[in-house]
């Protein structure tokens, strides 16, 4: 079963691509610029997809933020379903608790999450939204999928 993770992200969204429980590829769109190439990249990205799990965001943000990703989130949920795809929704809070720990600070989340994310692909990951996008994927086949970890 193929599974897109998604960081939809106020800069540019990040996405990690699942089969059968393990990563086969990871990466960011340039989302914000909306064009025919843009989207149809996006579709493609669907191809055979049956889950779409995506971060739901805190929108206690800016309002241009708010918009941007409102944007950004429409839009993939919008090729989730022109594909098919089955679309649930996952709390930042509730995948960084189970993965990286209790009430840390922002930075300490982000630097964990790139850490851990780097160590599951065997190369250093620099990007937060790519790093969230790998672990919001990790924490979907660990306790979303039906599949207990060590099956995988």
């Amino acid at each position: 079963m193929k599974v897109i993770s998604v960081d939809p992200s106020s800069k540019l969204p990040a996405y990690a691509l699942w089969e059968n429980g393990k990563l086969t590829y990871y990466g960011q769109m340039p989302f914000q610029r909306y064009s025919k190439t843009s989207m149809w990249n996006w579709y493609s990205l669907f191809k055979d997809v049956a889950v779409l799990i995506i971060e739901r965001q805190y929108m206690g943000i800016n309002a241009k933020s708010l918009i941007t990703l409102s944007k950004s989130v429409g839009a993939i949920e919008a090729l989730a379903v022109m594909s098919d795809t089955e679309i649930k929704e996952i709390m930042a809070t509730t995948w960084q608790s189970k993965l990286l720990g209790g009430r840390l600070k922002r930075p300490q989340l982000k630097r964990l999450s790139k850490e851990r994310a780097s160590e599951l692909v065997g190369e250093r990951i620099v990007s937060d939204d790519i790093a969230d996008a790998i672990l919001i994927g990790e924490f979907y086949q660990i306790y979303m999928s039906g599949r207990r970890a060590n099956e995988r």
